[in-house]
């Protein structure tokens, strides 16, 4: 049959292959196993390989062709264009949100965070340091916040309906035309905070304090202030409008320098245990 190198597969074994159909080489006696249907395992194993080197090059392509497409980014920026963070668009961070979420997960700083038309609601704001954090246009309903230290913080035009705050200082706190409708904080420190042109109907304040806070052209309609101190604030509507402080309650709370302005009949506003004449 020739002589042929048995370490070496390629140029040799499908040779003997194809010489073991005839009866000069199967009755070799080198042979052990005898005859062979030549053509069909030599076709098999050949269109194996074939295929192989079809895939092979196909997933070299396509690899290549990932690698030139540029990847979609999530970015968190701040008011001046830097990143703060971001993540590789994916079905686990598939929106501004869900990376904004695993941020406040892994204790990223985000100082300066600047939110601009994005839907938050329900977010879990847990032990965040922060300065400097601006939302505008942004939904925030039921978000809660908890034991956070804020410095310049502020609402503009934003849907907060429930939104939630316990155990947090929040300095420098500014709302402007905002929702915060039963809105609920609670042992919360806001010293001079302001809130324009919002509503805060039926929002609750317990054993807080909002020292020297402005409530300016705000609905205050069933709103409760529990055990708050509330000292050098002031209440003041842009004109009169006799329905924005009713059923307001004040219980146990210091008023010392407080300011009520176009409030002709405080008759509409539930005083209990304080101070009225500190007013």
């Amino acid at each position: 049959m020739g002589i042929f190198d048995p370490l070496v597969r390629y140029g040799n074994v499908e040779n003997i292959i194809l010489k073991l159909s005839s009866p000069e080489a199967y009755n070799d006696p080198v042979v052990k196993y005898g005859h062979v249907r030549r053509i069909e395992p030599y076709n098999y194993v050949k269109q194996i390989f074939e295929r192989h080197r079809h895939y092979t090059q196909f997933i070299e392509r396509k690899w290549n062709a990932m690698e030139l497409v540029p990847k979609e980014m999530i970015q968190l920026h701040d008011a001046e264009g830097r990143i703060l963070y971001e993540l590789e668009k994916s079905p686990l961070f598939p929106d501004y949100r869900a990376v904004l979420n695993d941020a406040l997960a892994t204790g990223v700083r985000l100082d300066g965070l600047q939110v601009i038309s994005q839907n938050l609601d329900g977010l879990l704001w847990k032990g965040i340091m922060a300065s400097n954090l601006s939302f505008t246009d942004c939904s925030l309903r039921k978000s809660r916040f908890g034991a956070c230290d804020f410095e310049n913080f502020s609402f503009s035009s934003c849907t907060c309906t429930g939104v939630k705050f316990r155990n947090t200082k929040v300095g420098g706190l500014s709302c402007f035309d905002s929702d915060l409708d039963r809105a609920s904080f609670g042992n919360i420190r806001i010293p001079n905070g302001y809130f324009t042109g919002c509503s805060l109907e039926y929002a609750r304040f317990t054993d807080s304090d909002l020292s020297r806070t402005g409530c300016h052209t705000t609905i205050l309609c069933g709103a409760l202030f529990e055990h708050c101190t509330l000292d050098s604030c002031s209440f003041v509507y842009g004109y009169p409008k006799k329905e924005w402080l009713t059923e307001l309650t004040l219980d146990d709370c210091s008023l010392k320098g407080t300011t009520m302005a176009f409030t002709n009949d405080i008759s509409m506003i539930n005083f209990c245990d304080c101070k009225v004449r500190d007013i």
